[in-house]
């Protein structure tokens, strides 16, 4: 194999060994269902995830027996931390394991607003548990879109994207709140993106950024360039990939939900650093595009991780949820 060629690592122990290849694709059949792995053309929009599984084509097959709206609770282990690292380094086994979809942590109750949880890199929906469990359970109910978080940026945007569909098509939703924390603000933004455009998402009433990097990751960017094994996510998240400098292209047709930008600026570390909550900057988080679109920023003395356990920062979130309902209830009535 040469330096410059593509490549990738494919567990074969528990396929066939058939599979055939020509000079754009690789496809490689289980005993059932087939899967189809797809080598394109070097793109931020299609990419070859990472070890070779063509997410969504999986995704569509597993989620469809059960994953999307299957309840759970938090103390399952799909959401430990251990987990959280197979997604990064073994997206594969993380969706054979059947950790991927949208979870649901009581059953559907049309009476209860949903709140979609999506986390970020290296993580699961766990990562929300202290603010799920200050949420009032008498008035919403909690979602988590749980995913391998090396896979490619457009393709688990698309992945969300699917799911919802499929969850708008068995239930009637007049009203849900989409909160999403560092990496999983891009996919979620990403998502409303889509959906706005076709005007398919009118029943999601707020969107929540947490510490999300909105103009991506300097360090992605490097790991692009030098790292042995390259994971498709970094792609995304470099400050010039095509997903970082379409996220807040709109048209005047796009109408996305009120979007509340909470950021961190607790930093630790040498002097002189660049201002951030230890893991992403301040200017990525403060991305003038996101703060003009944004109807509330504000930021909060933590660090990455530590934000979301703040008791503060949770009563900001739950009394924007409320002025979002009160305004949407004014609007009907009027």
């Amino acid at each position: 194999m040469q330096s410059n060629e593509p490549s990738q690592l494919i567990d074969l122990r528990n396929w066939h060994d058939k599979a055939r290849a020509n000079s754009n694709s690789l496809s490689v059949t289980p005993p059932a269902p087939s899967i189809e792995i797809v080598l394109a053309q070097k793109d931020d929009q299609f990419e070859a995830p990472f070890i070779g599984v063509n997410f969504i084509f999986k995704l569509n097959i597993e989620l469809k027996k059960a994953a999307i709206g299957q309840i759970t609770s938090l103390t399952s282990e799909m959401f430990s931390r251990n987990t959280a690292n197979i997604g990064m380094w073994k997206p594969a086994e993380f969706i054979d394991s059947k950790y991927a979809g949208l979870f649901f942590l009581q059953a559907y109750d049309p009476d209860k607003i949903p709140v979609l949880f999506v986390h970020g890199m290296n993580g699961t929906g766990g990562d929300f548990t202290p603010i799920i469990d200050q949420i009032d359970t008498k008035r919403y109910q909690v979602w988590l879109y749980n995913y391998p978080s090396s896979l490619s940026l457009p393709f688990l945007t698309k992945a969300l994207s699917e799911i919802m569909k499929e969850i708008t098509q068995r239930h009637s939703i007049d009203s849900l709140h989409l909160v999403a924390h560092s990496m999983g603000g891009l996919i979620a933004k990403g998502y409303l993106n889509q959906c706005s455009a076709v005007k398919e998402c009118d029943f999601i009433r707020s969107f929540t950024s947490i510490s999300s990097p909105f103009s991506g990751v300097k360090s992605a960017e490097m790991g692009v360039k030098y790292a042995p094994v390259v994971m498709p996510a970094w792609r995304g998240l470099s400050p010039n990939s095509t997903v970082i400098s379409t996220l807040f292209d709109v048209s005047a047709s796009e109408i996305s939900p009120p979007h509340f930008l909470i950021f961190g600026y607790r930093l630790k570390g040498a002097l002189n650093a660049e201002s951030s909550d230890g893991v992403i900057s301040l200017s990525s988080q403060l991305r003038p595009s996101a703060q003009l679109q944004a109807e509330r920023v504000i930021g909060f003395d933590d660090d990455h991780v530590t934000i979301l356990s703040s008791p503060n920062m949770h009563n900001q979130l739950f009394d924007f949820w409320q002025k979002q309902e009160i305004a949407e209830a004014g609007y009907l009535q009027f």
